[in-house]
């Protein structure tokens, strides 16, 4: 769920829809059909650029939309299973993550020509590539999953200039989040289910701390996001998915200021 401009788009994944909502009202302004066909495309991620929505759609295209018509113009062909997408010098980046292909994944991120439309790369970077964000200098970064067991989900850098991978951080990572200049980083043990939220410094590439926000007191680390007006960090918190969620308000010095009871399994959130 993102806004770009006057409007709110929102991702319904198993509808295979996107949902359009006007940023000020709240309300529908148009549903548009994620279905090729007649086989649900099963859209994952959001990213904008130059007046257009890039759509990764789990059929292995990114799709464009219009936003001014809400209309698809144009489906690129990238990898298997695309799933997060940000863009760095007038590229576009975008993980595929070959999920449905377990136990033999994905291992690469497209590299989309902004000017054209069109594939010009595929970069290797590591098993089953996710989230993917530009830092403050134009590099990408992309986490890259595993197998949830004996290969370690990873954060790594690619050189927007080169499109080469850069970097493979040792520490371990599930989530990148931006807080001005750093990312918060969360991960999630699948051995001891256990979360937990650090903090990194891209510009000097540095792990600034691996426990920088104590996570006892959250079930279930569903989503995170920075709130510059507020300098607070939202923690959304899926109370192990079968109860009604809560989103925790923290400070940036790791407190817990308050927190609010909301629906099921909250992952997403927009600040107005």
């Amino acid at each position: 769920m993102k806004q770009y401009g006057g409007k709110i788009y929102i991702v319904v994944n198993v509808s295979s829809t996107i949902e359009v909502m006007d940023a000020t009202t709240f309300k529908s302004i148009h549903q548009i059909s994620m279905i090729a066909g007649g086989t649900a495309k099963q859209p994952r991620s959001l990213a904008f650029y130059n007046g257009k929505v890039y759509v990764t759609c789990y059929d292995g295209y990114v799709d464009v939309i219009d936003t001014t018509s809400l209309n698809i113009t144009q489906r690129i062909p990238v990898g298997s299973n695309p799933e997060g997408l940000s863009v760095s010098n007038n590229k576009l980046y975008v993980a595929n993550s070959g999920g449905l292909n377990f136990p033999v994944p994905d291992s690469t991120v497209s590299v989309i020509d902004l000017s054209t439309h069109t594939e010009i790369k595929k970069i290797t970077v590591g098993m089953n590539p996710g989230g993917v964000i530009t830092d403050s200098q134009g590099d990408v970064y992309a986490i890259i999953r595993g197998d949830y067991a004996g290969v370690p989900s990873r954060m790594v850098r690619i050189n927007t200039q080169t499109d080469e991978l850069a970097e493979t951080f040792p520490f371990d990572a599930s989530g990148m989040y931006p807080m001005n200049d750093d990312f918060l980083l969360s991960f999630y043990n699948y051995s001891t289910n256990e979360s937990s939220i650090g903090l990194f410094n891209p510009i000097s590439e540095t792990l600034i701390s691996s426990n920088y926000i104590n996570t006892a007191g959250i079930t279930t680390l569903y989503g995170m996001k920075y709130n510059a007006s507020k300098n607070t960090i939202f923690i959304l918190d899926g109370m192990n998915y079968t109860n009604t969620g809560y989103v925790r308000e923290y400070s940036t010095s790791g407190v817990e200021l308050t927190n609010y009871h909301v629906g099921l399994n909250p992952s997403k959130i927009i600040f107005k």
